[in-house]
């Protein structure tokens, strides 16, 4: 399926294409995937609020559990922020900001959709 970003830019013209996918096996989830760019040869997905949502309560029970600093929605951004340092006593967690993208479906249909780390982490089918 082809989306359109809602400034009808051409460039913004990406196919797609609904998968399950997973960080590490530890949960899988519907997305919007990417069918002509891979990052590193991982998947660049991209979330309903809804989906992202439940990746949210999962990441953040895994992350407790290995006492890391908690992924959290930040409403004023519409983003979901993450840190991708493993030592919960860094000075500098890395956080990243994944803010939502707006995308149009071919029959004019829209959807905000969030890439969370698809450039970042090693998301697979």
């Amino acid at each position: 399926m082809i989306l359109t970003n809602t400034d009808n830019r051409a460039e913004y013209r990406r196919e797609f294409k609904l998968a399950q996918v997973t960080l590490d096996g530890t949960g899988t989830y519907e997305a919007y995937v990417l069918t002509d760019e891979h990052w590193n040869g991982w998947s660049i997905p991209y979330f309903t609020r809804e989906t992202a949502d439940k990746w949210l309560t999962d990441q953040n029970a895994l992350e407790q559990t290995e006492g890391m600093k908690q992924s959290y929605y930040d409403a004023a951004r519409d983003a979901y922020v993450t840190y991708s340092d493993i030592d919960p006593d860094a000075e500098n967690p890395d956080q990243q900001i994944n803010g939502a993208v707006d995308f149009q479906d071919e029959s004019g249909n829209p959807l905000h959709l969030y890439c969370i780390n698809g450039w970042y982490w090693c998301w697979f089918e």
